[in-house]
C-alpha cells in the first residue's frame, strides 16, 4: 500500500509526463502538412499508448546524477525523473531522443 506522498509523487510524475508529451505532440502537429496528418496521428496514438504503459511501472523519483553510456544508456529501470520517463516512452515507439539531440548535455 502506498502512502499519500507516494501517490502525490506518482500523480505529479504522470502530470509532468503527460504535459511533456502533449507539448511535443502539439508542436509536431503544428509543423505537419495535411498529407502527413494521418501518419503523424498514428505515431502520436502509439506514443500516448507507450506513455500510458509506463504508468504501470513502479519508478522511484531519484534526481541524483548518474553517468550513463551514450548512445542508448539509461538510469536503472526503477529510478529516474520525469524526463527519463519521457525518453522511455519515446523508446517504446522506436525513437531514441538522446541520439537525436546534440551530444554533450551532461558532460
Amino acid at each position: 500500500m502506498r502512502d499519500s506522498s507516494g501517490q502525490t509523487r506518482d500523480r505529479s510524475l504522470f502530470a509532468a509526463l503527460t504535459t511533456a508529451l502533449l507539448f511535443f505532440a502539439a508542436s509536431s502537429i503544428a509543423q505537419t502538412k495535411t498529407a502527413n496528418v494521418t501518419a503523424r496521428q498514428e505515431f502520436l496514438k502509439k506514443l500516448v499508448a507507450a506513455a500510458e504503459e509506463r504508468t504501470s511501472h513502479t519508478v522511484r523519483y531519484d534526481s541524483a546524477y548518474v553517468r550513463i553510456p551514450y548512445p542508448g544508456g539509461d538510469v536503472p529501470e526503477d529510478t529516474g525523473v520525469c524526463t527519463d520517463e519521457v525518453i522511455r516512452s519515446y523508446r517504446g515507439v522506436g525513437v531514441d531522443l538522446p541520439e537525436r539531440s546534440p551530444r554533450g548535455h551532461g558532460e
